[in-house]
């Protein structure tokens, strides 16, 4: 097992939770409690508990050894001079001792882990449904959450689960959570009913593009009817009987009924979480219209992504959108993905369709792996793309040099690394694909799939931030 250490306050509740004997002593070391740290094997607790002290200074160990021994409970023995004590009251006895140098694997002060490490998307999900499902007298403690996930979160996860809790707890008051069952979506385990809702195979597009929901609430008094009925709903979708219509009709009855509620769930960084009904009606196609381009993105040929910064009209509202493209595949690999989001936010709002984009876009299907595998690097950019013979309508527009949507640059600079000259021909390809397009109506529709705003989708609230 590893070593985890918890620092101050974090170690202090965790030794007192185990000994209360010992709670009068640590409240004593309140002044010293930000270099002191109680070391577990991940979490478990060392029948003598060790407590360390985290200082080059011998003085400092010295007043808190000294702090400790004059408290007339105590007993107390210097095991090595400047350097290790052990400490009794009543039955209980730990072992305060003292190191330099730097920690890893901590729990800080405030109960965070100070970690580079990301949660997975199920650990993040499973995060807020932990909360909502353990939090009816209030949100639950870092220590239980860490526990439970088995992942220990750091500062800007658990601000997170707070805000998002507070966020949905609008909707179904602390109050009321017990009457919910909770499920991470991406569970293959959760209520058969929901696997059947998003069965892909009576979905006209991915799960997400129709309800991007990553928790559901399943009210306990329903669950029994929930399943007959979308059990019904599924089998007639499967002959062909329904269609998604009804099927959004139906998720959009329970969830006014508060029996079925999904929520989308984005990471929180702002300060304070928000919630909205996402509700696609029939007004929504003719009130999004693409308005132009907003500037023109610089792209470097270097560059790992490409972004298309443009003008909406949404609702009357004017809109600064950003498309981007980049290639997230594993090493070597060139499959690209597309996000969007306002140019204002710091989050993504999420994937643009490979659906969509593989039918807007039918031959980049076939030139990423042709860049993958086949493509005859030279040494720049530009020679590469306009020697190669798989596609010379492309060729000719680098020859051309006209970009209504970025500028381009370095495209006549020597790159020595053959994955970035394949990487650049993929992003421009992107690039003349958008240039080539019915801009108006394929804009519209990347962005509403960006959204998760298809005219198929279905009610869902979203928490964002």
């Amino acid at each position: 097992m590893a070593k985890k250490y918890f620092q101050g306050n974090a170690g202090f509740d965790l030794l007192s939770s185990k000994h209360k004997d010992l709670v009068p002593l640590l409240n004593k070391l309140e002044p010293y409690k930000m270099i002191l740290y109680l070391e577990t094997d991940d979490g478990v607790v060392a029948n003598i508990p060790r407590l360390k002290l985290v200082s080059s200074s011998e003085n400092i160990f010295q007043a808190v050894y000294s702090l400790l021994a004059s408290n007339k409970n105590v007993t107390s023995l210097l095991e090595k001079p400047n350097n290790q004590a052990l400490i009794g009251v009543s039955s209980v006895k730990f072992r305060l001792y003292r190191s330099g140098g730097r920690l890893t694997n901590v729990i800080d002060n405030d109960g965070n882990a100070t970690t580079n490490k990301n949660p997975s998307p199920q650990q993040g999900e499973d995060g807020v449904r932990y909360c909502l499902e353990n939090g009816s007298n209030g949100m639950p403690s870092k220590e239980s959450i860490n526990e439970a996930i088995k992942f220990d979160f750091d500062k800007s996860w658990h601000a997170n689960f707070e805000k998002s809790y507070n966020a949905i707890t609008t909707i179904i008051p602390k109050s009321k959570l017990k009457l919910y069952d909770f499920y991470r979506d991406s569970n293959n385990k959760k209520l058969d009913v929901l696997n059947k809702i998003t069965d892909s195979s009576v979905l006209p597009d991915s799960k997400d593009n129709w309800n991007p929901s990553d928790i559901w609430a399943v009210k306990k008094t329903a669950a029994v009817q929930l399943q007959r009925e979308g059990n019904i709903l599924w089998n007639k979708q499967k002959r062909k009987e329904l269609g998604i219509e009804d099927l959004n009709k139906w998720v959009e009855t329970q969830f006014e009924l508060k029996n079925l509620m999904g929520f989308s769930l984005k990471k929180i960084d702002g300060s304070k979480g928000n919630i909205i009904t996402v509700r696609v009606d029939s007004s929504l196609d003719k009130n999004i219209s693409y308005k132009g381009i907003s500037e023109k993105f610089k792209f470097n040929t270097t560059n790992s992504y490409v972004d298309f910064l443009l003008k909406f009209k949404v609702y009357g509202d004017d809109t600064l959108y950003r498309f981007r493209f980049r290639p997230r595949a594993a090493s070597g690999q060139l499959r690209t993905y597309g996000e969007g989001q306002a140019q204002s936010a710091k989050t993504f709002d999420g994937a643009i369709s490979s659906d969509l984009t593989n039918t807007l876009f039918p031959k980049i299907s076939t030139w990423i792996p042709y860049c993958e595998t086949t493509l005859n690097v030279l040494n720049t950019v530009y020679d590469t793309c306009v020697s190669q013979t798989k596609d010379t309508d492309f060729a000719a527009f680098i020859q051309q040099n006209k970009y209504s949507l970025v500028e381009v640059e370095g495209m006549n600079e020597k790159i020595t690394d053959p994955y970035k000259i394949r990487r650049a021909c993929v992003l421009l390809y992107y690039i003349w694909q958008m240039e080539l397009t019915e801009q108006k109506t394929t804009f519209k529709k990347m962005f509403m799939s960006a959204k998760k705003m298809n005219v198929f989708s279905s009610i869902h609230y979203k928490v964002y931030g």
